[in-house]
């Protein structure tokens, strides 16, 4: 476990269980269809929609959602192309 997730989960263990929801979340980002991925997108943002207590919180919060947007605009393979919407 690195430092910074040691820290995270010594000081803010309440905010641990968003950040977890919010990865599963992410795992199910495709790239199939375009609504569907802004969908996921935005349950995201609603699961993260806290001020983290820890500055490791508040890069981790910011970097999850900075991924969920690429990911969510990237497409099925990779060049912004959906297969629905």
């Amino acid at each position: 476990m690195s430092d910074k997730l040691k820290k995270l989960k010594a000081e803010a263990p309440n905010e641990i269980p968003k950040f977890v929801k919010a990865l599963g979340l992410l795992k199910k980002i495709d790239g199939l269809s375009i609504s569907g991925d802004q969908d996921t997108l935005n349950q995201i943002k609603k699961t993260l929609a806290f001020t983290p207590s820890t500055s490791e919180g508040k890069e981790a919060k910011r970097n999850l959602l900075k991924k969920a947007k690429a990911e969510a605009n990237k497409g099925m393979f990779g060049d912004g192309v959906f297969l629905i919407d």
